[in-house]
């Protein structure tokens, strides 16, 4: 399998989290209806990213031949995965509000919220991903 497909597999749950936020937004209007609705999102995205770096993380131990023994330092660096994609996630929503107008961040509470959310439930899928792989 070449690299970029491998690449493109290990996104894989990050696509489908972002595909079903389009769907819900444009299609089905559901921030607008519900704005709770934003919160679920969150969390999935975190889950989605925590997955993409738990594979990530074994792509690099098994083809890479990269040695990281210790499952509290692999909850770490999945750890770290999630909270560097939030950050971006919110870098990019506050730009669309920036540049143009497109109201995704209602303020500092709600941003910390969606970061806080995006964290829980990647640092839940690292800890099950890593429990798991060592059982």
């Amino acid at each position: 399998m070449s690299f970029i497909k491998r690449f493109v597999h290990l996104f894989y749950p990050p696509i489908m989290v972002f595909t079903f936020h389009l769907i819900c937004d444009q299609i089905f209007h559901m921030y607008q209806r519900f704005p709770v609705f934003d919160i679920p999102m969150h969390i999935l995205g975190g889950i989605a990213m925590g997955l993409t770096g738990y594979l990530m993380l074994c792509y690099a131990q098994k083809e890479l031949n990269v040695v990281i023994p210790q499952r509290i330092v692999q909850w770490i660096l999945i750890t770290f995965w999630v909270v560097f994609t939030t950050v971006i996630w919110e870098f990019a929503e506050f730009l669309g509000d920036y540049f143009f107008g497109t109201h995704m961040q209602m303020g500092l509470a709600d941003t910390m919220g969606d970061m806080f959310m995006g964290l829980m439930g990647g640092v839940v899928v690292g800890a099950v991903c890593i429990y798991k792989k060592k059982k």
